[in-house]
């Protein structure tokens, strides 16, 4: 069986502690980390991205994401449960100066209709935070590694008004195991 509650359950195998302590490693910032390179690579092609960066940590992945997409003084909207909620909030609030807006589902599943109502469910306007990111996790940890399918999390961009100001990340420490 495996474990999907958290990345960091997963344990490399003897096969894949040999290849670490045998391989070749150099600084990643003049691109000398052949490993690095290799990985990046093959994640740009796996996932049809444009281009892809290695990250220690899923936190780190999940800041800069956040970072990223979110302008101070704004809003992230999330479920209660996920990760980000539990262990990053204070993170999020330090490093991006942005909130989080949460919303307790029965499954985990963030969909439209929570979205809408946490848009809708406070004033909007010049003095108030501005919803600008959806963030979904996908394995959902507190719902014992559930996983859903990724149609599911279209569904949290289907209209119009949330495709024109909101970004959706996802959260996904341990989506290649699902």
């Amino acid at each position: 069986m495996i474990d999907l509650r958290s990345d960091t359950l997963t344990l490399p195998t003897q096969e894949m502690r040999n290849v670490i302590a045998h391989v070749i490693v150099g600084d990643d910032c003049y691109g000398e980390d052949g490993s690095v390179v290799e990985l990046e690579e093959y994640c740009k092609q796996l996932f049809c991205v444009e281009d892809a960066l290695f990250v220690a940590t899923g936190t780190m992945a999940n800041q800069l994401a956040i970072k990223s997409q979110v302008t101070e003084g704004n809003e992230v909207i999330t479920e209660t449960n996920y990760h980000i909620n539990f262990y990053e909030s204070s993170s999020i609030a330090m490093l991006s100066r942005a909130v989080l807006h949460t919303c307790r589902t029965e499954d985990g599943i963030l969909r439209v209709e929570h979205v809408d109502e946490l848009i809708h469910s406070k004033p909007r306007g010049s003095f108030y935070a501005y919803p600008q990111l959806v963030s979904i996790e996908n394995t959902i940890n507190y719902y014992q590694g559930k996983y859903f399918l990724l149609k599911k999390s279209n569904n949290c961009m289907s209209s119009r008004e949330r495709r024109t100001y909101l970004y959706i990340w996802m959260e996904q420490g341990c989506f290649m195991h699902t």
